[in-house]
């Protein structure tokens, strides 16, 4: 398994948001973006990537601003934290463009990543190859389902 750390600028153009992949060998069979809850980081997720990666999916997440290694701002809109997993995973659709695409949000993070179900950000065809895992939250509810 290769690990690596990366930093972006959030949209406030002053925080720097910190995110981490983990990542098979060779090429993966689908990539996984982890979304964490709020009072975490996404090192804490690093035991499902591990068991993901055996399996051949790269996985990666940033650590929404104020958490784990991601610098704390003065002032922060929820609109940049969406903001900022949404540049997570153009990143990350970018460097994988041919293998589907999952999203598991667990909390906050599930409440981060529904905007991608319900506005600009989940239009087709762009994430025709994608779904989505919420886990912990009240906003939406359907049935389990098993990763390919």
């Amino acid at each position: 398994m290769i690990e690596k750390d990366y930093h972006y600028l959030s949209p406030d153009r002053k925080t720097k948001i910190h995110f981490h992949e983990w990542l098979p060998e060779g090429h993966p069979k689908a990539v996984v973006q982890v979304s964490h809850g709020i009072t975490e980081h996404i090192g804490r997720y690093g035991k499902l990537a591990s068991a993901l990666v055996e399996k051949g999916y790269a996985v990666a997440g940033n650590d929404h601003a104020g958490h784990g290694e991601s610098e704390k701002p003065d002032c922060y809109r929820w609109e940049h934290l969406v903001k900022d997993t949404h540049r997570l995973q153009e990143y990350l659709k970018q460097q994988y463009p041919t293998v589907p695409f999952y999203s598991i949000g667990f909390s906050l993070g599930s409440f981060v990543i529904c905007p991608y179900l319900h506005s600009k950000y989940g239009r087709r065809p762009r994430q025709s190859r994608s779904d989505y895992l919420l886990r912990g939250s009240p906003y939406c509810t359907g049935p389990a389902r098993t990763l390919p």
